[in-house]
């Protein structure tokens, strides 16, 4: 299973060896609270693929998330959409694959405490 965020670093280095500097930028907490998202929702479908016997052998979500900036210059999440990209056995009922998201949904903790939309677009692919 493969899970990515793409993270921001902003290094700077010293011209001097022993005197480098290193700095890394953290991300924010709604960056953590978004993909701690995917990543809950990712361990949710595989427990329950698991459940239903479909064998998943690859698991990369690339979500988007959509944000607004208020005047005052607070932010917030306005929706998001997951679209995990799902690798699958050969002869998987699809079906049955596409319907375990929206149980997921109906029990995540945390899809079930945001404020804003989370819609799903999932994408299956047979196993080499």
């Amino acid at each position: 299973m493969q899970l990515f965020a793409r993270a921001r670093k902003n290094l700077a280095l010293s011209s001097l060896p022993s005197a480098a500097i290193i700095r890394q930028r953290v991300p924010s907490t709604a960056t953590l609270k978004f993909v701690g998202q995917t990543i809950l929702r990712a361990l949710g479908y595989l427990h329950y693929a698991s459940d239903a016997g479909i064998i998943v052998t690859r698991y990369q979500d690339r979500p988007v998330g959509v944000g607004a900036v208020e005047n005052s210059g607070a932010g917030r999440f306005t929706s998001a959409i997951l679209r995990p990209e799902i690798t699958v056995r050969p002869g998987t009922d699809i079906e049955i694959a596409t319907a375990i998201h929206q149980k997921i949904h109906s029990v995540c903790f945390i899809a079930r405490s945001v404020n804003f939309p989370v819609s799903y677009d999932p994408e299956f692919v047979p196993a080499d």
